[in-house]
């Protein structure tokens, strides 16, 4: 019991952290935005995967936690673990053509997140369980809101642009 205890701790002590590491984001203008697709055999599932919000000072990058529903939050950009070694070992390409890969993309310019590009985070709320550890956030920018959820071991981000009239 004591293991569990010690764990759940751990997981609230990253979720404060993190909102921490939120909160000190409050006023600053977003510069760049990628999102972390799987790629196999060409093709790309968009529909969830690491998103990184880049600043001019720094990167912000959201992904679901390993217990699949805890938000993890870090100001270290994503890295490609199979670009590590150059060039990659044969073992790494032929996991990548066998399984295929998580792949980072600059999303900036594609229509649904171009209208976030040089917005300004306003707010920070999350969303937490009833013990304390955070599963997501939204973030109301300039330009509309942005959520981010862990949900059954994926990221789910979704987009509300503000009205015309309100931006």
């Amino acid at each position: 019991m004591d293991g569990v205890k010690r764990l759940l701790d751990s997981k609230k002590q990253e979720s404060l952290q993190s909102r921490q590491m939120l909160a000190g984001r409050i006023g600053s203008g977003v510069v760049g935005i990628k999102r972390i697709f799987y790629v196999f055999e060409g093709n790309v599932d968009s529909r969830v995967g690491p998103l990184q919000i880049e600043f001019a000072d720094g990167v912000v990058l959201f992904d679901a936690g390993s217990d699949g529903e805890t938000l993890k939050v870090s100001d270290a950009s994503w890295t490609d673990p199979f670009l590590a070694e150059d060039p990659p070992s044969d073992v790494n390409k032929a996991y990548v053509e066998k399984h295929g890969k998580w792949t980072a993309f600059d999303v900036a310019g594609s229509p649904e997140y171009l209208k976030f590009l040089e917005s300004v985070i306003q707010t920070v709320t999350p969303r937490e369980t009833s013990d304390g550890r955070l599963t997501g956030v939204v973030l109301k920018t300039t330009k509309g809101d942005i959520s981010v959820m862990a949900e059954w071991d994926e990221l789910i981000v979704g987009l509300e642009p503000a009205l015309e009239n309100e931006a």
